[in-house]
């Protein structure tokens, strides 16, 4: 039985995936997106998630987790860039789209993404919503 036990193991031992992680977590961060398999972007989404809601918080020992965990680009703009754009959202950050199967070793594969913030949605929205003033009709 499988009692109390979490997590994904990914036929690793602690290092590598601490390291697979790490790799996973700070690629999806810089570019926006990765495509891998689906158990390790599960793997990743979870972190991932919690990375952008304590970044969120302006904490000292929060931010000095995340710069010993990500790279120093994927920190920087984690903390710069995501994070103040997701002020009003709570979760949900990223999501998860199938790919399909892997030629090679027909792996179920899933493209991993951050959503777009809210703050460069917002704008747009106002944009769109304003009328035309109307022009008064000629007196004869």
């Amino acid at each position: 039985m499988r009692h109390k036990v979490s997590g994904f193991r990914l036929g690793r031992n602690s290092g590598q995936r601490t390291a697979l992680l790490r790799n996973l977590s700070s690629d999806l961060i810089t570019r926006g997106y990765i495509v891998t398999t689906l158990q390790k972007a599960r793997f990743a989404q979870r972190f991932v998630e919690k990375a952008i809601t304590g970044a969120k918080k302006d904490r000292l020992y929060i931010k000095r987790r995340w710069a010993a965990t990500l790279t120093g680009v994927a920190f920087l703009k984690l903390i710069n860039e995501i994070a103040p754009g997701f002020e009003k959202r709570q979760s949900g950050y990223t999501r998860i789209i199938k790919a399909g199967v892997r030629r090679g070793d027909a792996a179920q594969t899933a493209r991993l993404e951050i959503l777009t913030p809210d703050k460069i949605i917002a704008p747009a929205k106002l944009t769109a919503s304003k009328k035309p003033k109307k022009k008064p009709l000629p007196v004869a």
